[in-house]
């Protein structure tokens, strides 16, 4: 079968594919995005008897289109087919006091053309739409309403959600908290600024990066609006900030193909690779735009995979279909930690997963059903150390997907049983406070774990729910 090529993102965060396989017509999809950041951090009412987090600011997210056929099995699993796709919508959620608010929705339209054609699409979000519960004055657990506990769909207790806040996983043994964000990029100085245009100290992404690559103090580099098609890699020891000045986040894109295949394995894909400790990304996009095919074994294809100690995005939109964002640890005994903030992900495949301690906070994780058509995906895929009691942590966020995905069929997540691991992790995650869409699998949302094909049940791992809202939030 004939092997497509898909150029993608311009400044609009378009992505073009063309179909592959005879007789298929060339798909383009495109998307404007949404209206980036419009509120705060989710604050600290943390103290209290039930430790949970009150008062968000909503974020507005756009879509990102994304075209091209993929699927499959291999190292995550996975198998579909189909060719387009057209993102929808993100918002975070906003609560303070006894009650929350917010939770922008809104979704953009799509339209294919014919080969050669040009983008039918545009977007725009909206407003609306049910909140996650905030605290209560007092620091108690917000009202759930009545969702039964089941063994295939588990819900935590009250009292046990008490201990599964964002501070127990990232604090763990330094008190680290990187909830009050990375602030607003106006009031940083940059020392190298990456512009494709010449008018910066560096044309591209890598160069800069490796010029800010010296000293123990945190370096700051700006990018300006662009699309940097090049593969990043970091592994120095400076803590390092690039970000750009605009709060859209579509405006800057980092952007690669590789394929595990073509790479030589699915860590080696990532458009953008760091095992630096104190990482930080903020207002813009990574994106894998590999053009994935519908079946066989080179389907891997990551965004961003990281590896190092305190990362923090903000407002940074990830796109890929299998395995678009990679965090994992360093070493078995100390997990890394993640914190990711008010950002959009989307992907189809266990497009979240790895070893690391992750918080995605008030954000959208947005399901791609085009490569897949009316088959199952799967958002996340930890492979949680067994000694790790923290793993993947979702809260007050919203699980989207387009509107061609098939009702009651996606699943939240598995286990990664991830190789030459011993003993098998079984994976952790807890999805909070979160908006789950129609799409999710209402009776049995957690699904065997990838690799081993180890059937999901309830006592053999580490899966839970506390407090969703929506039409997928129930059995």
């Amino acid at each position: 079968m004939k092997r497509c090529l898909r150029s993608v993102f311009a400044l609009s965060m378009t992505v073009i594919g063309a179909a592959c396989g005879s007789g298929s017509d060339a798909g383009v999809q495109s998307s404007t995005a949404g209206s980036g950041n419009a509120g705060g951090a989710v604050t600290a009412a943390r103290a209290g008897s039930a430790g949970l987090p009150s008062a968000g600011g909503a974020q507005s997210g756009g879509p990102t289109a994304a075209s091209g056929a993929a699927g499959g099995s291999g190292e995550q699993g996975g198998a579909g087919a189909g060719n387009a796709g057209a993102g929808n919508a993100g918002a975070g959620n906003a609560g303070a006091g006894n009650a929350g608010a917010g939770n922008a929705g809104g979704k953009s339209a799509a339209a294919g053309a014919s080969a050669g054609g040009t983008m039918g699409a545009s977007g725009a979000t909206g407003a609306s739409g049910a909140a996650h519960a905030g605290a209560t004055a007092s620091g108690g657990a917000p009202a759930c309403g009545n969702i039964a506990s089941t063994s295939t769909r588990p819900q935590l207790a009250a009292s046990d959600a008490a201990n599964q806040t964002i501070l127990k996983y990232v604090a763990q043994s330094d008190n680290w908290d990187p909830t009050p964000g990375l602030g607003n990029a106006s009031a940083l100085t940059p020392e190298f600024t990456v512009a494709a245009d010449g008018s910066g100290t560096h044309k591209t992404v890598q160069a800069a990066i490796t010029a800010a690559s010296s000293g123990a103090v945190r370096r700051y580099i700006l990018i300006k609006p662009g699309s940097y098609r090049e593969q990043i890699k970091y592994t120095g020891t400076t803590p390092l900030t690039l970000y750009a000045a605009d709060s859209d986040a579509t405006r800057v894109v980092i952007v690669n193909n590789l394929s595990a295949a073509t790479a030589g394995g699915t860590s080696k894909t990532a458009t953008f690779m760091s095992s630096a400790a104190g990482l930080q990304l903020m207002n813009l996009s990574v994106s894998n735009d590999f053009a994935t095919p519908s079946s066989g074994n080179d389907l891997q294809a990551v965004a961003l995979h990281v590896t190092g100690d305190k990362t923090v995005l903000q407002n940074v939109r990830l796109h890929g279909f299998q395995d678009t964002l990679f965090t994992d640890t360093a070493s078995d005994s100390k997990a890394s930690r993640v914190y990711i903030r008010n950002s959009f992900i989307e992907g189809d495949t266990d497009f979240i997963f790895g070893g690391a301690s992750l918080v995605i906070d008030s954000s959208t994780l947005h399901y791609l059903s085009s490569r897949k058509g009316s088959g199952s995906g799967v958002y996340l895929a930890p492979s949680t150390r067994v000694s790790n009691q923290f793993g993947f942590l979702v809260i007050a966020s919203t699980f989207t997907a387009d509107a061609s995905a098939p009702a009651n069929k996606i699943s939240l997540g598995r286990s990664w049983d991830q190789g030459g691991v011993s003993p098998t992790p079984n994976g952790q995650a807890l999805i909070r406070e979160s908006v789950l869409g129609a799409h999710i699998n209402k009776a049995a949302p957690w699904a065997a774990a990838a690799t081993s094909g180890r059937v999901y049940s309830a006592s053999g791992n580490r899966f839970y729910e506390f407090c969703n809202s929506g039409k997928g939030a129930g059995p």
